[in-house]
């Protein structure tokens, strides 16, 4: 039997646990779009929200799949889902960087 350390389990909760934050505004702004309910302050949200959308789905993938990339049992046990949550998270941290360089140049 494999001994585990307790930075298996405390890395990726650290790093869940510090995207919780960014994850969760970032989930508001998908949901205020999706609904139509927009705060009045937002303008600048109101009158462009592709990048602002996008950045925002890029921020929760990359917050959700970037920390399970670390936990080195997944790793182990399932290495088909980690390429591909591999895979969907550089996919995500793109999304991320090209609607961020969007929203700079707005």
């Amino acid at each position: 039997m494999e001994r585990r350390s307790w930075t298996d389990i405390a890395v990726p909760a650290g790093l869940l646990v510090l995207g919780a934050i960014p994850v969760g505004f970032s989930a508001a702004i998908v949901t205020w779009y999706l609904t139509g309910h927009l705060p009045a302050d937002h303008t600048r949200l109101a009158e462009t929200p592709l990048p602002f959308v996008g950045h925002a789905l890029g921020g929760v993938i990359f917050g959700l799949l970037g920390p399970l990339q670390f936990a080195p049992r997944l790793r182990t046990r399932w290495p088909r889902f980690h390429r591909a949550s591999g895979r969907v998270f550089v996919a995500g941290g793109l999304l991320l960087a090209i609607t961020g360089l969007w929203l700079l140049a707005l």
